[in-house]
């Protein structure tokens, strides 16, 4: 007897775990997830370091175009990670070797052993050292003032 996909009943699924495939595609990865608090008035971050497997790769040309407009300059990446080793959430800004990232889509495949995510590369940092050097000018007397 042959079985194949024909032999299951419609509706049964049955997708297999491929989270031992992903493992050779995989890298071992350091993410430092960033977290803001308030303390004395100052903004803080402080880093969570997580080690997992996972990788990190460009959007292709297809997938840039079913984003809107606005959006496509963005710089996209999908990151696929091992499991449940780490779980990010929208909007969450995280490190990989030192390049600061931010999540925009969550795609829940925990049950074949994976997880990806898509995100884009977070100038809010580099923006608000910018506003702030700004600010500093301008209490200096700077920019004509």
């Amino acid at each position: 007897m042959i079985i194949n996909a024909s032999s299951k009943p419609i509706g049964h699924c049955g997708l297999p775990n491929i989270q031992d495939a992903l493992l050779g595609w995989m890298q071992k990865i350091t993410i430092s997830l960033l977290e803001k608090s308030v303390v004395d008035y100052q903004l803080k971050e402080t880093n969570t370091n997580y080690e997992t497997f996972g990788v990190l790769q460009p959007f292709t040309t297809k997938q840039l175009i079913i984003k809107p407009i606005g959006q496509r300059a963005w710089n996209w990446y999908s990151l696929w990670l091992k499991g449940t080793d780490i779980e990010l959430h929208m909007d969450d800004v995280f490190l990989i070797l030192g390049k600061r990232f931010r999540v925009m889509q969550k795609f829940e495949w925990d049950q074949y052993g994976f997880i990806e995510y898509q995100v884009i590369d977070d100038f809010g940092q580099n923006m608000s050292n910018t506003v702030n050097e700004n600010i500093s000018i301008l209490d200096q007397g700077g920019y004509g003032a």
